[in-house]
């Protein structure tokens, strides 16, 4: 039970952590594309 536990905690850390580089990668994409356009 206690190793179930252990793998669960890195595992569910892990997802939390490439969720938000995920929208962030999305967000910075199509604002860099603007920026340098318009310059």
């Amino acid at each position: 039970m206690s190793e179930g536990s252990h793998r669960s905690s890195p595992a569910g850390a892990g997802s939390s952590g490439i969720a938000v580089v995920t929208p962030h990668a999305v967000v910075l994409l199509p604002a860099g594309a603007p920026t340098p356009v318009v310059d």
